[in-house]
């Protein structure tokens, strides 16, 4: 059996001394790579279980992944995956199958759908991760987890904000059901809110920044890379700024003005109202091929000089499938592999064990490659563009820098000059400003665990 790493040892040694002297109610927060999974799995495993279950929930694409890290990390273990998908029939079935210290690796559908079930059978440990997907209280996910009493509660999370702190009290709620039983009282303890015409309160911006850093640093962990892994090569991000092309340029313009653009067949593209006209001038920053314009993109033509010089696999993310697409077929003299949420578990493994093997010369993925996969094989990032939220900019940082890189990783942000990336580049930069503000980042030596 592997070993963990030394930090990943003291995060087990806290839970199993919550664990033996009331109930594990915690938020693991340590940067995306630095291994949640396993030192999740140890955890448990030396805390004990007693007479109940453990339940993983998880996104669908990740309950393979929990199943292969429990049978490394505790290959005793009787993990029992409920994939989604399966009829109600058969899923009665698997549930039927459910027992006392059983593992039961779910995916956030299941968990919805078989509410009553896990209500009236409770777990002994329940793992949630990606925590962050509870952020938003009024979710039908957030109130499911909600219902589901269990004794250990473990929320697993590298961005459990992004950058306002009333997301935070949907996740410290089922913490500690008593201490954060009302939803306005934290918010407007660490929240500045104004009047508004369209609903009752418009949050402005955060405060009391400090006194919330210090009443999370008692029930959640947060472990950058740069502290607990000092050899993991550096990580380098640049900004690469572009000019649009005449033609592009152009149609942007006509959609910002207008609302309106004009297709290569002859059509009139609309947006109806403000988001739309937003996600247009998104995709036409990108290439205006996306929303049927002309093939005409700086940033396609900057992967492809990339491509010429690398000496190692790349990875490209976009948050738009078309693009993919399109790149894919402007890459055809190279080996590509993607990740687009179109694919199968097993194409998914292939696609990046090829990366990991240098079989293949570039990834091109989505955001449904952000979450549970090991890009290490690369050293090179290049965003064709971003999401608003940070969550998803530094889950797709973090497959390529996080254990197991080797070589130092460079990050290249694609921005069109004189467009809405310029205004959404500020947006992500105050965003994490104020989370790096608000969220503790603890030393080993601060646990008190630490030889």
């Amino acid at each position: 059996m592997p070993t963990l790493y030394p930090f990943q040892q003291e995060f087990v040694k806290r839970i199993r001394f919550l664990a033996t002297f009331g109930n594990v109610r915690y938020l693991n927060s340590d940067d995306t790579g630095l291994g949640k999974t396993p030192e999740t799995i140890v955890a448990v495993r030396e805390s004990g279980i007693k007479s109940g279950y453990v339940l993983v929930v998880c996104g669908k694409s990740l309950v393979n992944k929990w199943v292969k890290e429990f049978r490394i990390w505790w290959p005793e273990s009787d993990v029992f995956p409920i994939h989604g998908g399966i009829g109600k029939k058969a899923r009665f079935e698997l549930l039927k199958e459910i027992r006392p210290h059983r593992i039961v690796v779910t995916n956030y559908d299941t968990v919805r759908i078989e509410r009553a079930f896990f209500m009236n059978n409770p777990p002994e440990w329940i793992i949630i991760d990606e925590a962050h997907r509870m952020k938003s209280r009024k979710s039908q996910l957030t109130q499911v987890i909600h219902s589901i009493e269990a004794k250990h509660r473990l929320l697993l999370t590298a961005t459990p904000t992004d950058g306002k702190p009333f997301e935070l009290w949907a996740l410290l709620h089922y913490l500690n059901p008593k201490k954060y039983d009302n939803f306005w009282k934290f918010a407007q303890k660490y929240g500045i809110y104004r009047s508004s015409t369209y609903s009752n309160w418009t949050y402005v911006g955060p405060r009391n920044l400090d006194l919330l850093q210090k009443e999370l640093s008692s029930i959640m962990i947060r472990r950058t890379k740069e502290q607990v892994l000092p050899d993991l090569p550096p990580v380098r991000q640049e900004i690469v700024s572009l000019e649009m092309t005449k033609e592009q340029s152009k149609i942007y313009h006509q959609m910002v003005y207008d609302g309106i653009m004009l297709k290569e067949s002859g059509e009139v593209l609309t947006a109806l109202n403000a988001i739309a006209k937003i996600v247009r001038l998104k995709q036409l920053a990108v290439n205006p091929a996306l929303v049927g314009g002309k093939d005409t993109s700086p940033k396609f033509d900057y992967v492809e000089e990339v491509l010429e010089e690398a000496t190692r696999p790349i990875a490209v993310f976009s948050q738009f499938k078309t693009a993919i697409d399109l790149l894919e077929q402007r890459l055809k003299k190279y080996r590509v592999v993607r990740i687009t949420g179109d694919e199968s578990e097993s194409e998914r493994e292939r696609a990046y064990d090829a990366i990991n093997a240098g079989k293949a010369d570039v990834c091109l993925f989505t955001k449904a490659g952000g979450e549970g996969i090991n890009l290490t094989g690369a050293d090179h990032l290049i965003f064709l563009d971003k999401d608003w939220s940070r969550t998803v900019l530094k889950q797709v940082r973090d497959r390529l820098h996080r254990i197991g890189q080797e070589n130092p990783v460079l990050i290249t942000h694609l921005v069109m000059s004189g467009t809405v990336e310029e205004y959404i580049e500020d947006i992500l930069v105050y965003k994490e400003e104020i989370s790096e503000a608000m969220l503790p980042t603890l030393a080993m030596e601060y646990l008190g665990w630490a030889a």
